[in-house]
């Protein structure tokens, strides 16, 4: 009996968490797509693959609670858990398949650096900032580098990641300022690594150059 019981509510839980798996796909969908029409399609599907497949939805079930014994509330409860762990598996699985920003501009430097006489030494990033610690010729002036550098990431950027625009505000990935500094090998590498330092607490490697031995490190210095 209790085998009957335990396996009763293992099903329940399990279909829970297709449901909310479901729900959770037709969200994204929703929300990803610039057409709403078909976005709202998308989550439709998601809501009849659960009504013809008798998934447990909580915000389907908990209509049923005034009729229901007080037995129910552990439906309920299974049913809740299941779509919030659905609906976490789910969005786990699209963020997993999507393209990062932080990818993007990092192999987008690598080409950069493949057409001009620029190479990137460390690539990091903090909440809002992104930091280059990049090795050029004279012939580019620190105006030059930084022209180069943000109109072709914003391009790719834009063109890999176009979800990255609607969240920015006037649709713009670089601000207009910049902080430019040399180095040298008696220079004031401690000067740029204190002033990335001081930018954020959360500043985190995207890429390193380890072939160019003798360099720097933004955070050399503590």
């Amino acid at each position: 009996m209790e085998k009957v019981k335990l396996t009763r509510e293992l099903r329940v839980l399990a279909l829970a968490v297709l449901a909310g798996m479901a729900i959770g796909i037709g969200g994204v969908l929703y929300l990803t797509l610039e057409n709403k029409v078909v976005g709202a399609l998308m989550f439709t599907v998601g809501l009849y693959a659960i009504c013809a497949h008798g998934l447990n939805l909580f915000t389907g079930k908990v209509g049923y609670l005034v009729n229901k014994p007080v037995s129910y509330l552990i439906t309920l409860l299974e049913s809740w858990v299941g779509n919030l762990c659905g609906t976490y598996l789910a969005a786990f699985a699209v963020r997993q398949t999507r393209i990062k920003g932080e990818d993007v501009i990092k192999e987008t430097c690598m080409e950069i650096s493949e057409r001009y006489e620029i190479k990137f030494l460390e690539i990091g990033a903090d909440k809002d900032h992104v930091h280059f610690l990049v090795q050029s010729v004279p012939n580019y002036s620190p105006a030059q580098l930084v022209k180069i550098m943000k109109s072709i990431t914003a391009r790719e950027v834009f063109r890999r990641c176009p979800e990255v625009k609607k969240k920015l505000w006037g649709g713009n990935l670089w601000s207009s300022g910049y902080y430019v500094s040399t180095v040298s090998e008696q220079g004031n590498e401690k000067v740029i690594a204190n002033y990335v330092k001081n930018q954020g607490d959360e500043y985190r490697k995207l890429y390193r150059n380890n072939e160019m031995e003798g360099q720097m490190n933004l955070y050399d210095y503590e």
